[in-house]
């Protein structure tokens, strides 16, 4: 025992000393590296690369020991640069080999920078000039010492900034691991933006390694880094980029370095001395040096003005749904973005842009500033009965990522304020409602999303007629707040379309958030077991009892409660289960469980006969992605649509998106289908609800009573395409710096725009009584990254721009001259093309030299039709068939 406890010992010491420590390097002594840093640039996907851009530095450095304390054991060591040299590959060149070339970096021969290193960490840092980028440099090189090799994982802190350091040890070999790197800086430049939902974001996936050689005396005889940062938008994993970087750090001689040394019995008195002994001046630095990202534009805020007047044709809403529309917004939104309230009141109020001012509208509440807030609440009349601007600003700006505080509390100054039209202020209090949520999600619940949610409930309970209610109902709901829980819960009991509209609010909170106690609630409501209420509350309350407390005697309670229960509500439940047990494989368990006993599992329970349905279907997918189309629909009667979701949504490993929900939702028609369950009381009504990257808009009413129906079918209402909903939206968000292991600088990018113009038609025919529907969803999509690395000496960047236009029509025939009445409804995707261009760049500040490779890639999806329901399938089979 004695001999194992001697021998570990002796091996925790050799392992302790394989680092440059504060005597590993003689004093006086000056040790000569070569160092090589080389950095390539190229596309994501490795199977699709083509020629990258890479670019080398090469210097000389001397490492020497110049002032030790023994009692502390401190060691001041200097490094310096020489002879710094650019490598590119010329512009032509067939072989790719990388040459010499003239940049700033000869200006900054003979730079030093100083480490005073204990055995533990680097104590302090110190460097001279005053050129930003090449003290990045240095500190890249001065990273290679950041070596303190212990058995578990550590934090330390280099030119990467703060990071989780692992190491391996074997022999005189040191293999050093860094993950989870954060920058000491974190709010320079422009704020980082990474969007609260992961469906719209970007990812990077980060890999550092470090090899070190040690020779007999524990002075580092070679280091070789590898560096690779992966980056890509999350649905879309061809969007991005990849970007390596190595060092290359030989010793290569030795020499006498004693003039170097420094005299002092303190750090401050040695830095001192060494300033004196150099003749030059030393400042104390951080290692992570602070790096300005903002967003740079030579021309500013001038040429704003002028560029809108080029770019005004493409803004048209002609071009809605088209890449043109798209790409302009890309293009103005940055731009946007950098000025103040004047220049941007003045494009507004620009006669020449009246044409095109709902579009410039949806960029300026995209670009998310302040000052481009206050500039459209200035021009705009947000008391008045002509409600079409403001609505398209509530509209793009309920959907951004970034609110800060100052916008939230400029809608909440609006919705105090009160406006004329009871249409505007219900898309008030929405838009309120979203940007709390995504202000909560960015920023947890500070005081802005307080005062939000304490206006919201406290109105709410000030109402007194249902319209009121359900105004501040439907803004909770956009907030999704899981505070607002106990409320919503208590309008459960008023009953009718406020209890529904709870219930919708209570099914958009987070999963967690709905607690054990409103299951009871939620029974109480589907059994109804207090007070009668709608069947769309019933369905909503057992969607959000499966999806949320799914067991098999949950199951047995709501499938036995069958026998005694509305046949259309009945089958929605069945079809909700099925489409649970299709995605699920622990709710298809339950299922099995349930099923297998004899009671529940039988014909009498099973058998609905109704036409409502539930499912989702996978629309396209990939390797990261899958989208889907969905399709939950309540009937009544003899085939009489109450209320139908269509959804287009997205999902992926780490989460998942309703890109766009289409909602039709009609009441008051049960008796002309012959439903004895139908409330011949309710006044006759259709309309529309329509939800965009998950934040619900104003319902659009269609129709109130026989009469106002009635006169839409005689005078032809709607029988060519009318817009019904048009705009667009800012989709991506991105924007992140990397601090890489050589010093250099990384910034990331991506920004996306969804471009919409949804339109319809309806033909009605009394004469032949029948009905001819036609809905055309068009949409161009363009995400543009941007992986970029600058300096004053050289520039290079690889973008990626992908951008699609795409269509979803739905045809709907509905005959209605005998009961049951027919309704077949088609869904048609035309073919469509992905459009993908990779562009890389290199340049030299001050030199002719530019390089530059673009690759064009083009992707057909053919077009295609898809199943809706089985019912539906055979309604069609009879109703298309040729007479």
């Amino acid at each position: 025992m004695e001999v194992f406890w001697t021998a570990l010992s002796i091996l925790l010491v050799s392992v302790c000393n394989l680092s440059p420590s504060a005597s590993s390097y003689d004093l006086g002594r000056t040790f000569k590296y070569s160092y090589d840093t080389t950095v390539v640039l190229n596309e994501p996907n490795e199977a699709a690369r083509s020629k990258n851009v890479t670019y080398r530095v090469t210097a000389d450095v001397d490492v020497t020991s110049v002032w030790k304390q023994p009692a502390h054991k401190l060691d001041l060591l200097l490094l310096q640069v020489r002879n710094p040299k650019l490598h590119v590959v010329p512009k032509g060149s067939i072989s790719g080999e990388l040459t010499i070339h003239a940049s700033n970096l000869e200006n900054f021969d003979d730079e030093n920078i100083v480490l005073l290193q204990s055995p533990n960490e680097i104590v302090s840092l110190y460097a001279d000039g005053d050129d930003d980028d090449f003290f990045r440099l240095k500190a890249g090189i001065a990273s290679l010492f950041v070596l303190h090799p212990q058995q578990s994982e550590q934090f330390e802190i280099d030119s990467s900034g703060r990071c989780n350091v692992f190491y391996k040890m074997s022999g005189n070999i040191i293999h050093k691991y860094k993950t989870d790197c954060q920058s000491s800086h974190p709010d320079v430049g422009s704020q980082f933006r990474y969007h609260s939902n992961k469906a719209l974001g970007a990812g990077i996936v980060s890999r550092s390694e470090s090899v070190y050689e040690m020779n007999k005396n524990e002075v580092i005889n070679s280091v070789d880094t590898l560096e690779t940062q992966q980056f890509a938008v999350n649905v879309f994993k061809k969007v991005g980029g990849a970007i390596q970087s190595k060092q290359i750090f030989r010793l290569i001689g030795e020499e006498d370095g004693s003039k170097l040394l420094a005299n002092g019995e303190s750090e401050n008195k040695a830095v001192k001395s060494l300033s004196n002994v150099l003749d030059k001046q030393l400042f104390k630095r951080e290692f992570s040096h602070k790096f300005d990202a903002s967003f740079k534009d030579a021309s500013g805020c001038k040429t704003l003005p002028e560029l809108v007047s080029k770019k005004r044709n493409n803004l048209k809403v002609g071009n809605l749904a088209k890449l043109t529309s798209a790409t302009t917004f890309l293009d103005l939104v940055q731009r946007f973005r950098l000025c103040d309230e004047s220049v941007l009141k003045s494009i507004l109020t620009n006669s020449k842009n009246k044409e095109v001012l709902p579009q410039l509208l949806d960029i300026m509440a995209a670009s998310q500033t302040p000052a481009a807030v206050t500039a459209i609440i200035s021009v705009l009349n947000f008391d008045s009965d002509v409600i079409d601007l403001p609505e398209r600003f509530l509209y793009a700006l309920s959907t951004v990522p970034y609110p800060d505080k100052t916008i939230i509390r400029k809608i909440v100054e609006l919705v105090k304020q009160g406006t004329k039209s009871e249409k505007l202020f219900e898309t008030l209090l929405l838009t309120l409602g979203s940007l709390t949520k995504t202000h909560y999600l960015q920023n947890k619940l500070n005081d802005e999303v307080k005062l939000v949610l304490s206006l919201l409930e406290t109105k709410l309970s000030d109402c007194k007629a249902d319209v009121c209610k359900l105004w501040y109902i439907r803004a909770l709901r956009n907030t999704a707040a899981p505070s607002s829980l106990s409320t919503l819960t208590n309008h459960i009991s008023f009953g009718g379309k406020v209890a529904s509209e709870a219930l919708r609010a209570i099914k958009a909170l987070p999963t967690e958030a709905v607690t054990d106690d409103v299951k009871a609630v939620l029974l109480q409501v589907y059994l109804e077991r207090k007070i009668k209420h709608d069947s769309s509350a019933r369905i909503l309350a057992a969607e959000i009892l499966l999806d949320n407390f799914a067991s098999v005697s949950l199951l047995e309670t709501l499938l036995l409660s069958m026998t005694n229960s509305s046949v259309e509500v009945n089958t929605y439940v069945i079809q909700k289960i099925k489409e649970n047990a299709l995605t699920d494989n622990a709710f298809r368990t339950i299922v099995r469980n349930a099923l297998s006993m004899l009671h529940v599992g039988n014909y009498n329970v099973l058998a609905q006969g109704g036409s409502s349905t539930a499912f989702t279907h996978l629309l396209a997918g990939d390797d990261y992605l899958n989208a889907t189309y969905g399709l939950h629909m309540e009937m009544i009667g003899d085939g009489i649509l109450k209320r139908s979701d269509f959804d287009i949504g997205m999902a992926f490993s780490d989460g998942s998106l309703n890109l766009f929900t289409v909602g039709l939702f009609a009441g008051g028609l049960g008796s002309f289908a012959g439903d004895n369950n139908a409330n011949d009381d309710e006044e006759m009504t259709a309309g529309i609800e329509i939800s965009v990257l998950g934040v619900g808009l104003r319902p659009y009413t269609l129709f109130t009573g026989q009469g106002e129906l009635m006169g839409h079918v005689w005078s032809g209402t709607g029988s060519e395409p009318t817009p019904i909903f048009q705009g667009n939206f800012l989709l991506h968000d991105h924007r992140q710096t990397v601090y890489l292991q050589n010093g250099l600088v990384l910034q990331l990018s991506v920004l996306g725009c969804l471009s919409f113009d949804m339109t319809g038609s309806i033909q009605t025919s009394l004469w032949n009584r029948n009905a001819h529907t036609v809905i055309n969803n068009k949409a161009a999509v363009v995400i543009q990254s941007m992986a970029r690395i600058e300096s004053t000496f050289v520039n290079s960047h690889i973008g990626v721009n992908a951008g699609t236009e795409a269509a979803l029509n739905f045809v709907t025939d509905l005959e209605f001259a005998e009961s049951p009445f027919k309704m077949c409804t088609q869904m048609q995707q035309p073919s469509l093309t992905i459009r993908r261009v990779v562009s890389k760049v290199e340049n030299i500040p001050g030199s002719k030299h530019k390089l530059r490779r673009t690759k064009r890639l083009l992707e057909t999806v053919p077009g295609k039709s898809f199943a809706l329901h089985k019912k539906n399938s055979d309604l069609c089979s009879v109703m298309l068939r040729p007479h």
